[in-house]
């Protein structure tokens, strides 16, 4: 609605429509985890984001996430992950818009500093070891509606995996969000 014909616009689901112009990605990464050895993901991004899902499944052991923002990091990660776009449908735009977001993984990397931002800790149903959620799965920004987290452009993120019990623990890991471009 308008205030005295000012400021006149359509009120749209902005998560609606940044899914149709393929602003929507998400990745899928399998997490195996060696006690003592952290798995750390680093989230660069260019452009500001909405995080709409961020989900840990645990089949084996037990996995603590902790996610900091903006630490210094040192070392190198090997693994690039794949990013994929939620809508692969031919009713996408041409040309399609191309992610501003990259993840890549690894072990051989350290980090110090940063802004704490959150924590889930995830075991296998049946697992022994401490905390966990008891189900085997994890997650925040559950994908509720109105539950995502605005990231902002030029910043970085690090997922750290650890095993807080002996052995290696098995998961999945999943992530989706929405560019705002």
């Amino acid at each position: 609605m308008s205030v005295a014909g000012k400021n006149n616009r359509a009120f749209t689901d902005s998560e609606l429509s940044s899914f149709y112009d393929g602003r929507q990605f998400r990745i899928v990464q399998a997490l195996s985890v060696v006690s003592g050895t952290p798995y750390n993901v680093k989230l660069s991004r260019g452009v500001d984001m909405i995080m709409r899902g961020f989900t840990i499944e645990v089949t084996s052991g037990e996995i603590v996430c902790n996610v900091w923002r903006n630490p210094t990091i040192s070392g190198t990660f090997s693994d690039s992950i794949t990013v994929i776009p939620k809508n692969e449908s031919s009713a996408r735009p041409s040309p399609y818009y191309e992610t501003h977001v990259k993840f890549e993984g690894g072990t051989a990397n350290t980090f110090t500093g940063g802004s704490f931002r959150d924590l889930i800790d995830i075991k296998a149903t049946g697992s022994s070891g401490g905390g966990g959620g008891g189900g085997g799965v994890g997650s925040t920004t559950a994908g509720a509606r109105n539950d995502g987290r605005g990231c902002p452009a030029n910043s970085w993120d690090i997922f750290s995996f650890t095993n807080p019990v002996s052995g290696t623990a098995i998961g999945i890991l999943s992530m989706w969000w929405e560019e705002l471009a």
